[in-house]
């Protein structure tokens, strides 16, 4: 596990009280976050994925399997559809 700190932007902060504070968590990658701020947010989980992404030190991610680095910054944001 690692200690990342998560900064929710958006529609993220709403789910977080709507601050945008920054706060720390610990997973081992992005479904074992999901996971905890889940438990902190009820209902965060059903929109990870489907209306907000990921970013790890400032590069978006898809990967939910890859390891998290120990301080890691993860932003979350609202997903943007295009065409």
């Amino acid at each position: 596990m690692s200690r990342v700190r998560i900064v929710p932007t958006g529609a993220a902060a709403e789910y977080f009280g709507g601050s945008g504070e920054e706060f720390d968590a610990e997973a081992g990658n992005l479904f074992q976050l999901v996971e905890v701020l889940d438990a902190r947010a009820p209902g965060f989980g059903d929109a990870a994925g489907v209306q907000l992404v990921f970013a790890v030190n400032g590069e978006v991610t898809e990967d939910w399997t890859a390891p998290l680095p120990e301080r890691a910054e993860v932003l979350i944001v609202t997903k943007i559809s295009g065409g």
